[in-house]
């Protein structure tokens, strides 16, 4: 179901931030400009609203749906609310997004305008000194919509009640902003396809591919637990523990031992990337050059007469084909209402003010899970009959709405080799015991974990490149942090050779260490290269088809604003070319003036300049001649060839000539007041 929300007055949602010095107060918006009202603050202003009902006893299940904080989570969640025909908006403008007249703040100016507001000196009535504020804020009249998931249908009644209390929210709410209307639209749940293959595809061992696609922001919070840090990938066990919730705690403890869950990370295509090794390296100050870019691999660097200044690539994630990826990352803030609810704002003494990071919204990642036949057929039924899902930090509210499916799956058992040399990747943070039962991070814990899994005692690493990571984390179910030791890092890199060889396979994941059920320990072995040279690429992505659902709206609305632009450009040519001296033209603007507040089109006004011009003699029509209406079609027709050929001037005859004249009249004004 959806949660409507109709702006009655002027909003403003203040962002915590702001983009220039000439607003004070901003709003919230996205990346394309488009407005929208956080679900924090939405489920804030629900809850302030059923709190009331509570306290007159006309909501029983008050705790039962909202949760209390530090314990049992609220009985529902909800998104941000965006737009109306949201998607069909983006459509629109991911179809003109290199044109010129398309940018995020012109975009904002289609559903905003600026406010100015001061303090007054309540002795002397007039405004206190630097006390001048700009706020920007959502026009009155737009719709948004915010999805809600509902788990117990029992307190529907009791939260519709509450949503349809919530009458005001944002800031200024006292002073004139933030009048809404709420309202619960019961529209049919969709069903969602999580699973994209059958049953009869399964194997012996399975390695199922999964997709999350991020609808919102994503909070995966590092093991050190700052909320203003979050890591770029998401962690194997967060889908192991969206498959334990979906599978039920008894059916998810028989099976838990044959699951493994690697990390999700960034993907191009379709495909997987795997963390860049560390061993990367460029010289200095180098770029990219026609989208490519020549590195070194110190592995294998040898040349002792080179005077390079060499610094690390710091590639976060590549793909197959040596396409370089990187995680879009944000800051959110936020701030916690006193407890006093008559205060109405976070202040230094009481409240908390306090900024999330997260993955962006819009982001796909990819990665696998590993099962047996049985276990896998569990994992699909369970998977299947997902509804919305939810995963991350804060997912009750605003964060962690994604789309999660099983896309193929192929065997998991490749055809291996004899290998004697490889290169050794570790795709994700390695936990190792030492033979005293001591957590470590060092290559020879490592060398004996993998002399162990591949059954010979004779493997032998080289020219490790080594970084390191704290692990971490919370137990939700025991209410407990995690102890927090330090690990191998993923992006980890080193060459391994073996006299007798290891069976093995090039390109496949292999899971050594602790908590490989997690997605820890996963390594990879590469071929041995023949040289030093690593050619790296910007990624290339094909432009996808686009949504057939596609509203020009807004398109329509900056070519209208482009047009007026125009118009008011040839409005300054024509004004700067103008013969007529002072003398002349002050009592023939005054003409114009009072005439076009009696006359609503041009040919009436112009038959009444030729009138004055005839029993006056003092060529008023003058400025008539100079600009007519034809000026209008003719930018029109500029624009339709410059811009977008389908485009078509909304404005009725009377407002072109309104538009026109204020504007005429407006820069006339001005060259009188100049002395011109």
């Amino acid at each position: 179901m959806e949660i409507s929300i109709r702006l009655l007055s002027d909003l403003c949602c203040y962002s915590g931030e702001v983009y220039n010095t000439t607003v004070d107060t901003d709003v919230v918006y996205d990346d394309y400009g488009l407005p929208y009202i956080p679900a924090k603050r939405i489920k804030g202003c629900i809850r302030e609203a059923a709190l009331e009902l509570y306290e007159m006893g006309l909501m029983p299940h008050y705790n039962a749906i909202f949760g209390k904080e530090g314990s049992d989570a609220s009985a529902f969640t909800i998104s941000n609310a965006r737009l109306e025909n949201y998607d069909a908006r983006v459509n629109g403008l991911n179809k003109f997004k290199d044109a010129d007249f398309v940018n995020q703040q012109k975009v904002l100016s289609v559903y905003t305008y600026l406010r100015t507001q001061t303090a007054v000196d309540s002795k002397t009535g007039t405004a206190i000194e630097n006390s001048l504020r700009t706020l920007r804020v959502i026009k009155k009249g737009l719709l948004f919509n915010a999805n809600v998931d509902l788990e117990n249908n029992e307190y529907l009644e009791e939260f519709k009640n509450a949503v349809s209390m919530v009458k005001h929210m944002g800031v200024s709410r006292t002073r004139g902003l933030g009048l809404v209307e709420l309202k619960v639209e019961n529209s049919l749940s969709t069903s969602v396809d999580h699973v994209l293959f059958k049953e009869n595809e399964l194997k012996d061992e399975n390695r199922i591919s999964y997709t999350i696609h991020l609808n919102s922001p994503l909070i995966c919070k590092s093991a050190q637990g700052n909320q203003a840090k979050t890591e770029d990938y998401i962690a194997g066990s967060k889908v192991l523990g969206l498959i334990a919730r979906s599978m039920g705690n008894d059916a998810y403890q028989k099976v838990m031992n044959d699951i493994v869950v690697s990390n999700a990370y960034v993907s191009l295509g379709g495909q997987r990337s795997l963390p860049g090794r560390n061993s990367l390296q460029k010289i200095k100050n180098q770029s990219y050059v026609d989208g490519k870019m020549e590195i070194v691999d110190m592995m294998y660097f040898k040349n002792d007469n080179d005077k390079e200044q060499r610094t690390p690539a710091n590639i976060d994630y590549m793909s197959e084909k040596n396409e370089v990826l990187s995680v879009e990352e944000q800051i959110s803030y936020h701030h916690q209402r006193p407890s006093d609810k008559s205060i109405g704002r976070a202040t230094s003494v009481s409240g908390q003010f306090y900024q999330l990071a997260s993955i962006c919204e819009a982001q796909t990642f990819k990665g696998f899970i590993y099962a047996n036949r049985e276990t896998a057929k569990q994992i699909m039924d369970s998977v299947s009959k997902l509804g919305q899902v939810r995963m991350g930090y804060g997912r009750n509210s605003e964060f962690g709405q994604i789309d999660f499916t099983l896309d193929s799956v192929e065997n998991a058992t490749n055809k291996e080799i004899l290998i004697h040399d490889a290169d050794l990747l570790l795709a994700s943070d390695a936990i190792l015991y030492n033979n005293n039962g001591m957590l470590v991070a060092d290559v020879d814990a490592l060398k004996t974990y993998l002399n162990a899994y591949f059954g010979v005692n004779d493997i032998e690493i080289e020219s490790p490149f080594l970084s390191y990571n704290a692990i971490g984390g919370f137990n939700v179910t025991w209410r407990r942090k995690k102890q927090i030791f330090s690990a191998l890092s993923k992006s980890s890199c080193m060459k391994v050779h073996s006299d007798t060889g290891f069976k093995a396979s090039y390109n496949h994941s292999y899971f050594i260490g602790e908590r490989i059920s997690e997605g820890f320990g996963e390594v990879v072995f590469e071929k041995v290269k023949e040289n030093d040279c690593v050619c790296v690429y910007k990624p290339f992505t094909k432009e996808k088809n686009m949504n057939k659902d596609v509203d020009l709206t807004v398109i329509n609305s900056l070519l209208e604003k482009e047009f007026e632009e125009c118009m008011d450009e040839k409005v300054r040519e024509v004004v700067a070319n103008n013969k007529m001296s002072s003398d002349q033209l002050n009592p023939a603007l005054s003409k114009m003036r009072l005439l076009f507040r009696t006359k609503s089109n041009y040919e009436d006004m112009k038959s009444e300049f030729e009138q004055l011009e005839s029993a006056n003699k003092d060529k008023c029509d003058y400025l008539m001649k100079e600009l007519t209406m034809d000026v209008l079609n003719d930018i029109e027709k500029e624009i339709q060839n410059r811009e977008y050929a389908d485009f078509k001037l909304s404005w009725s005859d009377k407002k072109k000539f309104i538009k026109l004249y204020t504007a005429y009249i407006r820069e006339l004004k001005y060259r009188v007041k100049a002395g011109e």
